[in-house]
């Protein structure tokens, strides 16, 4: 049976920091193919992640940039590794903060513009590249690597066109929905090749 691997990047990353392993993206999708425990043939691993934009950021944020993109490039040579890059979004945002007067004791409020960043369209590419793939049977099985519930709705799609979803994530809250939205899960830990405890 033919399987494909998406891997949302930015979770993996974040949340493999969070639970204190790091991991290794050229072994990540055949330690993940292992573990599944079936004579399942790898087609193709989809890994999706967000870089900051240049323009926007610091000189430590910049050479982080610089570091990450040269980085991704070399995935790219990796057989049978789809790397789809985005970049981050930036905008605006006030916050407001409530200021007690050490004088009077009035209370006033002060105003704070910041920048933030945050991803767009990854998930709907992830959503949309499982979704046309198991369309166009380039593959039996998929595997989603993932802590986002948003994608239930996609994964119950896939499984309607006649697919076996799993899905693989470390533990945190919104894991129990997708688990109960795939046929099988994967909890991510050091018994998966490419994860590896931080030391």
């Amino acid at each position: 049976m033919k399987l494909f691997i998406f891997i949302d990047g930015s979770y993996l990353f974040k949340a493999s920091n969070q639970n204190g392993f790091h991991y290794n993206i050229k072994e990540l999708p055949n330690g993940l193919a292992k573990r599944l425990n079936y004579n399942f043939n790898l087609i193709k691993t989809y890994y999706y992640c967000s870089v900051p934009d240049p323009e926007y950021e610091d000189d430590i944020g910049k050479e982080r940039a610089r570091k990450q993109i040269l980085g991704l490039e070399q995935l790219k040579k990796i057989p049978l590794l789809d790397v789809r890059v985005f970049k981050l979004r930036y905008g605006m945002r006030t916050l407001r903060h409530k200021v007690t007067c050490t004088h009077c004791q009035n209370e006033f409020y002060l105003n704070d513009n910041v920048l933030t960043k945050r991803e767009k369209g990854v998930d709907i590419c992830i959503a949309v590249d499982m979704l046309s793939q198991a369309y166009n049977n380039a593959y039996d099985v998929a595997l989603l690597l993932t802590g986002d519930s948003d994608f239930v709705p996609a994964i119950e799609k896939v499984k309607a066109l006649g697919k076996i979803v799993y899905c693989a994530a470390f533990q945190t809250p919104p894991f129990d929905k997708l688990a109960k939205a795939c046929d099988d899960y994967i909890l991510l830990n050091n018994n998966i090749g490419g994860i590896y405890p931080r030391k």
